[in-house]
């Protein structure tokens, strides 16, 4: 059975979020692996709920009968599909469908075009894009409240709001009737960490973290960065070093971070070669894609490495207005001479205000 009805769909989509929602990942698989009566879209959504997002992808463009079936069946995975492209690094199909709104399938149908919605604010939060999220929710004129706990707090992360970062966080891992599809939960964990680990709570960021990681999120390369920031936070620095190349295996999104990250380990042990190596992984990158934080990352690892002034880098950093970012890049800037110590300075002094 290749299609379903609408209601049919609609039921297998609701099966399929709940297993999720319950760990259930012994029944995704069996789902996943072409159980009888399953549609194509139901096991391309058990795919993705299992990060396999190539394979998702791979079922969806060898069998398009889920593009004719059901309308439902068309609109997830016409979803899903140009999630998990935008994950490996292809951006086109997910940017024609932030352009093309009104062509979103089933949009007159409350539910189905706020499933979208938060699908695709949560996709750009988790590509650091805050400015574009927020229009889009301008836009279509839907309320912060309405998205999930993970991205309410990336949102408050990426505006600076700590507190709200890190109670959105423990919300979101306390309460998971409203996950959803749940594609936001490893770059919450990533953000919220990070926040924890710069007020030095240490103990609180690994509790956070192990509690996330128990959920089988998707994007869970993200979890490895977390990871690797924690490692770093106790002088574990080989561990770090080996959670962050783990991280920039297979899916694109957010290996710019981890890029980052080695370049500057390797910079603080004076290993220009492999600092040259990750900027050349950062190039690459941001041919497929350029989008504000890779493009950062590059700037960043492009200074440090004296190859061009730190000015480009900060002022892309002051226009994303994102805190903690602006931060991070103004202190790696200094250590490494390419922005002067007065700048450091005025940083701190704007974020203790």
């Amino acid at each position: 059975m290749d299609e379903v009805t609408d209601a049919a769909q609609e039921a297998q989509s609701l099966a399929v979020r709940a297993l999720h929602d319950s760990g259930d990942t012994a029944g995704l698989a069996r789902i996943a692996t072409n159980q009888p009566g399953w549609s194509v879209a139901s096991r391309a959504i058990a795919l993705c709920l299992l990060d396999r997002w190539a394979e998702a992808a791979g079922l969806l463009a060898e069998n398009a009968s889920w593009r004719t079936g059901s309308a439902v069946s068309a609109m997830q995975g016409e979803l899903f599909g140009s999630l998990a492209e935008l994950w490996a690094g292809r951006p086109a199909r997910f940017g024609v469908h932030l352009t093309e709104r009104d062509r979103w399938p089933l949009r007159t149908a409350r539910r189905h075009r706020d499933d979208q919605l938060t699908s695709y604010v949560s996709a750009l939060l988790v590509l650091g894009e805050r400015a574009r999220a927020e229009k889009l929710l301008d836009d279509e004129d839907f309320p912060e409240t309405g998205l999930c706990d993970a991205e309410r707090s990336m949102l408050a992360a990426m505006r600076g709001q700590a507190a709200d970062a890190i109670g959105f966080a423990h919300r979101s891992v306390a309460d998971r009737s409203r996950r959803g599809y749940g594609t936001g939960s490893a770059a919450m964990a990533l953000s919220a960490v990070s926040i924890l680990l710069r007020q030095g709570r240490l103990t609180t960021a690994r509790e956070l973290l192990a509690t996330v990681r128990a959920t089988a999120p998707t994007l869970a390369h993200l979890l490895e960065i977390a990871e690797a920031r924690v490692d770093l936070a106790v002088g574990e620095t080989g561990r770090a070093t080996e959670r962050l190349h783990a991280a920039t295996r297979g899916l694109a999104v957010g290996t710019e971070i981890a890029w980052a990250e080695l370049a500057e380990l390797a910079l603080r042990r004076n290993d220009r070669g492999s600092a040259e190596t990750a900027l050349d992984a950062l190039e690459e990158l941001a041919s497929a894609l350029p989008t504000g934080r890779v493009l950062l990352h590059r700037h960043l690892v492009r200074a440090c490495l004296g190859r061009e002034p730190g000015s480009e880098c900060r002022w892309l950093a002051r226009e994303r207005g994102q805190p903690l970012e602006l931060a991070v890049v103004t202190e790696r800037l200094a250590r490494h001479g390419a922005t002067g110590p007065r700048t450091l300075t005025e940083t701190t002094t704007s974020r203790k205000r």
